[in-house]
């Protein structure tokens, strides 16, 4: 079997995209479900693209906690280089720290959203058995299936996350 890479490269111009293209999804404007998100009333879906949104943010320009306002976070370079108090293997081992969380908060939501997949399939397979149901079967599958692919996405966000953790282990 061949070596697979342990790393998933991404360019900083196709994660902007990907971004925009998260953004654009939810049919919201930025800066709308940057506000909403942080006072908590997004629907889980546009949550879980907001969660992306920061997690992209992160990755281009260190975490942003509300890249919505127009707050410009430190380059990589930048971030490496403003403190001559804190050396390179303090600033690596905050962010493995960083990127650990990250990984964990993100394979908690694959957990919930695969359990939440499991009970819209199980409230399926109960409606099934009624008479005149069928357009209640046909949305509760169609939940299962949002929410099983919002734990695919959740699951590989942890999973990147986690190989952001180990390579700056290493570092």
């Amino acid at each position: 079997m061949p070596d697979m890479p342990t790393v998933i490269k991404t360019t900083p111009t196709e994660l902007r995209a990907q971004r925009a293209q998260l953004i654009a999804s939810t049919g919201l404007t930025e800066s709308v479900l940057g506000e909403r998100g942080d006072a908590f009333q997004l629907y889980p879906e546009h949550a879980a693209v907001w969660e992306t949104v920061k997690g992209i943010d992160y990755l281009l320009a260190g975490e942003v906690d509300e890249p919505h306002v127009g707050q410009a976070a430190p380059s990589l370079t930048e971030m490496v280089t403003m403190s001559n108090e804190q050396s390179r293997e303090d600033w690596a081992g905050e962010q493995h720290l960083r990127a650990q969380d990250r990984a964990v908060h993100w394979a908690d939501r694959a957990v919930l959203e695969h359990e939440e997949a499991e009970h819209h399939l199980a409230a399926a397979r109960d409606l099934a058995r009624k008479p005149f149901s069928s357009d209640l079967v046909s949305t509760e599958r169609t939940q299962a299936r949002e929410h099983a692919e919002l734990s695919t996405g959740a699951r590989q966000l942890a999973e990147m996350w986690a190989q952001v953790a180990e390579s700056l282990l290493a570092r």
